[in-house]
């Protein structure tokens, strides 16, 4: 993959996978079993969002990703959902954004605290993947569109 850093240690890439196979994957999982349950945050958090278990595609996306993958799942939100700022498990996290349909006006960007009181959004654009050490605070922004659901396929990764 070609990445490009944005900050230290957060990089994003487009056009890494193949347009008819991530369509594929996102029409599934979005039409898969989402469980309301997850929490981006501590267990205090009232921040809940979608999620499903996603270990079957693991093995595409490992050939493309360096470090082990260890978890692979999908992460859901629907109008106005947002995540709280937290850390990720593990030592790296694969952000994949699978929704042919969505734009940038559509919202739902990856928020990343960088320094004090300053932060860097990556919009979830299709076949754009963001890579980031696990231990950077991020969240999940508000999607705006009527009837959206943002959708990201999230990798966890050991080195």
């Amino acid at each position: 993959m070609n990445f490009k850093s944005l900050v230290t240690n957060v990089w994003y890439a487009d056009n890494v996978f193949n347009e008819d196979d991530l369509t594929s994957f996102w029409k599934d999982i979005y039409l898969g079993h989402w469980e309301y349950k997850n929490l981006s945050g501590n267990d205090n958090d009232p921040n809940r969002f979608w999620y499903q278990n996603t270990p079957h595609y693991q093995s595409y996306f490992q050939p493309k990703i360096k470090e082990k993958i260890v978890r692979c799942y999908a992460n859901g939100q629907s109008l106005t959902q947002y995540g709280s700022f937290h850390a990720d498990d593990g030592d790296w996290t694969y952000l994949i954004y699978p929704d042919p349909n969505w734009t940038m006006e559509d919202g739902g960007g990856t928020e990343f605290k960088i320094g004090d009181n300053n932060s860097i959004v990556v919009y979830p654009i299709f076949n754009r993947v963001v890579k980031f050490r696990a231990n950077i605070s991020h969240r999940a922004l508000p999607n705006i569109k009527q009837g959206s659901f943002r959708i990201t396929i999230a990798l966890k990764t050991n080195e």
